[in-house]
């Protein structure tokens, strides 16, 4: 009988925990090819939107994840209700995007699970708002936004420098590659692929050849009988899973940081904010690729050095518990694997929880914000190219009146001219 009221007394305790702030940070749904193999029998035009677009299993794939979590947090039920409405509010809900379609698209389709319409505000319809609502989703061109790359070659100068030279110096890559001297060679002579003396550059070729493939299979594509003969998806699949492996060996801290510090530290500001009360969203959005993915694993500390695929979910939960103290934790969704719990560094292992401090303390050395993510970036020297729509459409305002005035000035000067 004792037993038995312990039992309930720690279950209605433990009930008693609010879910204050959930985060999601996800990988988009099935995509096309991203490019050709050049020796292929497909190119651009046999896929229905082209290179690296959504496709509508990719869809489903995260409309089935907004159905996942609209049932796991906006259900007044459940334990883990998170205390938003069903239908969206602006000031409860953030989402935002890299500046690609494939994941602004995989970001809408979520929503669309998360909340189907109507709006608030409209009844007795006939359209297909009764079914859907429009909601916002924020997305800037990469280069001036670091946040969700993950693997920031274009927008940081010192990450391609340094990225390129650390792989290529690595003794297990030079290893490696002289290991596979011979696949390597059979590989190119049947892709077609361009010859170079650049390792780093036929990896990546190589990759990306792996890549089509597995896309071509995915979607029900005949492969052409040249590549099936040779079973050129399984030669070259090594190849593609070595990057994801040695992906945490050849970071060092500034590396990381540069990968996946700006979204480490703006996932512990959105948990201050909430905590602090000086922020009313409780649902945010991230958006992004499978570098995204390794890259705040990562820095979390917890990447198992595997490709992530596609429609995963990183969850940051931030729950409050009845004497007002403050707990995250950490899982991972997939339609395959259900939900697996990461327990970070320096938090409780058995209760799978990190107090808000002990998240907070979590590799916070590698935390930057974007002006120091173009500090590294640019090396101190060049300008910060983080400019802001009003500053530059003020200086192209500038440029404009400038240049009127000297054509003005110019005409003048001819119109007097030709008078005397």
């Amino acid at each position: 009988m004792y037993v038995v009221f312990l039992v309930s007394y720690l279950f209605s305790v433990a009930i008693t925990d609010k879910v204050e702030l959930v985060a999601l940070i996800f990988r988009h749904g099935d995509r096309s090819a991203i490019t050709k193999i050049p020796n292929d029998i497909y190119d651009e035009s046999s896929w229905p939107q082209g290179w690296g677009q959504l496709s509508t299993i990719g869809m489903h794939n995260h409309l089935n994840n907004g159905k996942y979590f609209k049932d796991r947090y906006l259900d007044p039920a459940k334990d883990t209700y998170l205390h938003i409405n069903t239908t969206y509010k602006r000031n409860q809900v953030y989402v935002q995007s890299t500046n690609k379609d494939r994941t602004m698209m995989s970001a809408m389709s979520m929503l669309a699970g998360l909340f189907p319409g109507p709006p608030n505000n409209v009844s007795n319809m006939t359209s297909p708002f009764d079914i859907w609502q429009p909601i916002p989703v924020h997305t800037v061109n990469l280069t001036l936004e670091p946040m969700l790359d993950g693997f920031p070659v274009e927008q940081c100068p010192y990450f391609a420098d340094n990225i390129i030279k650390r792989f290529s110096e690595t003794n297990k890559f030079t290893d490696f590659m002289n290991d596979n001297k011979n696949t390597t060679e059979t590989i190119v002579k049947i892709a077609g692929l361009e010859d170079t003396d650049d390792e780093y550059k036929r990896l990546s070729d190589i990759s990306h050849v792996n890549d089509a493939l597995f896309c071509e299979m995915s979607h029900n594509y005949t492969i052409k009988k040249e590549f099936a003969d040779a079973d050129l998806y399984n030669l070259t699949f090594p190849y593609a899973d070595w990057t994801w492996k040695s992906y945490s060996d050849v970071m060092d801290s500034k590396l990381q940081s540069v990968c996946g510090g700006v979204l480490l530290q703006d996932l512990k500001k959105i948990v201050r904010n909430r905590m602090n009360k000086t922020d009313d969203k409780r649902l945010h959005l991230y958006s992004g690729h499978d570098t995204t993915l390794a890259a705040i694993l990562t820095n979390l500390g917890v990447y198992d050095n595997k490709q992530t695929p596609y429609a995963t979910v990183l969850v940051l939960e931030l729950w409050r518990e009845d004497n007002g103290e403050y707990y995250t934790k950490f899982y991972k969704h997939h339609k395959t694997d259900g939900d697996v719990d990461f327990v970070l560094a320096g938090c409780n292992r058995t209760t799978k929880r990190c107090t808000a401090d002990e998240f907070f303390d979590v590799n916070k050395d590698l935390e930057l914000s974007r002006e120091e993510f173009y500090q590294i970036c640019y090396h101190n020297n060049d300008p910060v190219p983080h400019v802001s729509k009003k500053t530059l459409f003020i200086a192209l305002c500038g440029v404009a009146i400038a240049f009127l005035v000297s054509i003005t000035i110019f005409i003048i000067h001819l119109y007097c001219k030709q008078r005397k």
